[in-house]
């Protein structure tokens, strides 16, 4: 005869042979206190007895990702420290009887919990910890945390140095504000009413993610690996001051009433793809310049571009509101669309001597002419800066490296061609015949000369 929970052999009465089965109850009972039974797996495994039979059970080996279920015969009853030891393993193991009814019992990779069975189910015998839930009130993890389903809390605060070396969330909900210091964090969706980040964190959003409140960045930088990242409102980002990427594939969208403002000493790299083919904003300021380098240049929306150190657009850009530069404009194929350029409102493209709008030929790199603003006068230039045509702005006075032309438009400058047909030319793309008035006062002053001579 046996008990049915450790099968503790009970001699019958008046046995003459009790010493044997009782020794080896002590060896059981040694082993109910103090063994330890270490069960390798590759799956799903069902214990004996005999193995229940040790306080505590350690798994190892390796199931890679996977749920491996650990089956208790059912009517046996006892309490026993389980650890999931697996080996190269992120996989979990759950705890169940054989006609379990509650849910089974799950412990994380590499680790422990304290279970127990009525012979029906198993139960935790760590209140709350049920499901791998960890009940606590305060501490530090110093090892990588990974939360597979949804984290949410009402006011969530992560202080000191790196208290998540390494972090994995599927989702994150916070309704007051989240503090991350000195941390890495990989998200696939964030959603964030207020956070302010003042370490040299790397925020990696990997999927779509939204900012609906004030994001702070002092230092660090801001990586949108693929995805999307969306900012809700004008408070939404407040600051980043270290190197912000969007690469290829990746979408950076400003909504309606908010700013992107990149301050002196930044640099903002757009080198994604992007729907439309271009970067869309209301305002963006820069001292220092922004740089596009795809080939959808800038649409800058009815809010304007405005930038102290320039702008560089490898592809057509639209303006459509004011343009404010005070260092280069640069442009390989030409502001507005299909290589055409046009501001539709007020425009200042230079203001202090030494500012210059490049335009460059349908191929090659180098351009063909440029507007500027150099010393005292202002006007137009070719890539050499030898041919030209300018403004003197103290004197109002225009003049030109190559002479002056006017437009046969009128019933004086008519009158004039007919007298100098050889000023009259036709270049191709205008409108109407150019009279060149250096032909006409050399003809002139050749008429003056041959009267003096009469």
């Amino acid at each position: 005869m046996a008990t049915p929970n450790i099968n503790l052999t009970l001699p019958p009465y008046n046995s003459q042979n009790w010493n044997t089965p009782t020794n080896n109850n002590f060896t059981i009972l040694d082993q109910v206190l103090g063994g330890n039974l270490s069960v390798p797996i590759t799956g799903d495994y069902a214990l004996s007895q005999e193995q229940l039979q040790n306080r505590s059970l350690v798994f190892s080996g390796t199931i890679g990702t996977n749920n491996a279920y650990i089956v208790f015969p059912n009517g046996i009853g006892g309490s026993w420290i389980v650890s999931n030891n697996l080996s190269g393993s992120t996989g979990t193991i759950s705890l169940r009887t054989a006609g379990y009814k509650q849910a089974p019992v799950i412990v994380p990779p590499q680790g422990s919990t304290i279970v127990y069975s009525d012979g029906k189910d198993i139960y935790s015998a760590v209140s709350g910890s049920e499901g791998a839930y960890l009940p606590l009130v305060g501490g530090t993890i110093s090892g990588p945390l990974s939360v597979q389903g949804k984290f949410s809390a009402s006011t969530s605060e992560f202080t000191g140095t790196a208290i998540f070396q390494s972090a994995s969330f599927d989702n994150i909900s916070v309704t007051s504000g989240i503090e991350l210091s000195s941390s890495t964090v990989g998200l696939k969706k964030l959603s964030l009413a207020g956070a302010s980040f003042v370490g040299s964190e790397v925020l990696a959003a990997k999927g779509s993610s939204v900012l609906d409140g004030d994001v702070n960045m002092p230092s660090g930088s801001l990586t949108v690996a693929f995805g999307g990242l969306t900012v809700k409102n004008s408070t939404a980002v407040n600051s980043l001051n270290g190197g912000t990427t969007v690469p290829n594939g990746a979408a950076l969208t400003i909504k309606s009433g908010a700013t992107f403002t990149v301050e002196d000493g930044a640099r903002l790299a757009l080198s994604g793809v992007f729907s439309p083919t271009s970067v869309n904003t209301g305002d963006v300021k820069s001292s220092t310049g922004v740089t596009v380098t795809g080939s959808g240049g800038v649409d800058a929306g009815s809010g304007g571009f405005k930038t102290a150190g320039g702008v560089n657009a490898t592809g057509d850009s639209t303006f459509g509101g004011k343009i404010t530069a005070n260092g280069f404009v640069t442009c390989n194929a030409g502001l507005a669309t299909a290589g055409y350029t046009a501001f539709y409102g007020p425009t200042t493209v230079f203001s202090n001597g030494g500012a210059a709008v490049y335009f460059a030929p349908n191929s090659g790199t180098n351009y063909q002419s440029a507007v500027a603003d150099v010393g005292a006068t202002v006007g137009l230039f070719d890539n050499t800066f030898t041919k030209f045509a300018v403004l003197n702005k103290s004197t109002g006075k225009f003049t030109a490296s190559g002479g002056v032309g006017i437009s046969v438009n009128s019933p004086v400058t008519e009158s004039i061609a007919r007298a100098y047909p050889q000023a009259v030319s036709q270049p191709s793309g205008y409108a109407s015949p150019v009279l060149d008035i250096e032909v006409v006062l050399a003809a002139m002053i050749d008429e003056i000369v041959a009267l003096r001579g009469r």
